[in-house]
C-alpha cells in the first residue's frame, strides 16, 4: 500500500469513528456559535453617476 492510500485510509477511519449523534451535537454547537456572531450590515451603494454628482457639489 502506498503512503497516500495509507493516509487516506487513516483519515476515513478517523471520520467514521465519530458517531452520528456526536456529529449532530457538534453541528448544533457550531450553528449556535455562528448565530451569535454579529453580521456586517449592507455596504453603501454608490454608482459612478452619484459619485460624480457628489464631486460637483464640492
Amino acid at each position: 500500500m502506498s503512503d497516500e492510500s495509507a493516509k487516506f485510509d487513516a483519515g476515513v477511519r478517523k471520520i467514521l469513528s465519530v458517531s452520528h449523534d456526536e456529529l449532530v451535537r457538534r453541528e448544533e454547537e457550531w450553528k449556535r456559535k455562528r448565530a451569535t456572531k454579529t453580521k456586517p450590515g449592507p455596504k453603501p451603494k454608490t454608482s459612478p453617476a452619484e459619485a460624480s454628482k457628489d464631486h460637483e457639489r464640492i
